[in-house]
């Protein structure tokens, strides 16, 4: 968990971003201009219309007026307000209910292990209060690196798992039709 607030953590990248000016190196948004995510408030986003790596919040690139917060963004088919994500990533560092199936479905404790590390890392630069720490960036890459591995063979070993189980459906069936 997060040692300071959103808004803590918002403001004080954004005030960075802006100020720096700079397209810094960020290992998650591939060097392009960093965005500061609306629900859990690290700088993971690469542009409006991208998922944090974090939290999982799309940028639906709107803009967050204060009714857009406590209401559902429908018009996307998402059934969280921005303020529930925010609330749910405060608590277990998704914007998911931990009973969602989408969380159930996808949740691997290897990847949250590795998002500890990252918003301790953020969490160090707040600290500094230096957004342009070489080592810290570094180490984000690193992170970064082995979160990407991990996604990609997470996704692979579940595609082989529901193969599998598709075969096993198959078998089931052509075993049913023989009996019969």
């Amino acid at each position: 968990m997060s040692r300071y607030s959103f808004e803590q953590r918002s403001d004080w990248f954004e005030l960075q971003i802006r100020y720096y000016r700079v397209v810094f190196f960020n290992p998650f948004t591939e060097g392009t201009e960093t965005v500061v995510c609306h629900c859990c408030g690290y700088p993971t986003i690469e542009d409006y219309y991208d998922t944090c790596i974090l939290c999982e919040w799309c940028d639906y690139g709107c803009d967050m007026e204060d009714n857009a917060v406590y209401e559902p963004l429908d018009f996307v088919g998402c059934k969280y307000s921005l303020y529930q994500a925010r609330l749910n990533f405060r608590n277990h560092q998704t914007m998911y209910d931990l009973g969602d199936p989408i969380y159930v479905e996808n949740h691997n404790p290897e990847l949250e292990k590795l998002k500890t590390e990252i918003i301790e890392a953020f969490n160090v630069m707040i600290d500094h209060d230096n957004i342009k720490d070489e080592t810290i960036w570094r180490r984000l890459q690193t992170i970064a690196d082995l979160f990407h591995e991990d996604t990609i063979k997470w996704h692979e070993d579940r595609e082989e798992t529901i193969r599998i189980r598709k075969d096993i459906c198959i078998l089931i069936q052509k075993y049913t039709i023989t009996k019969i």
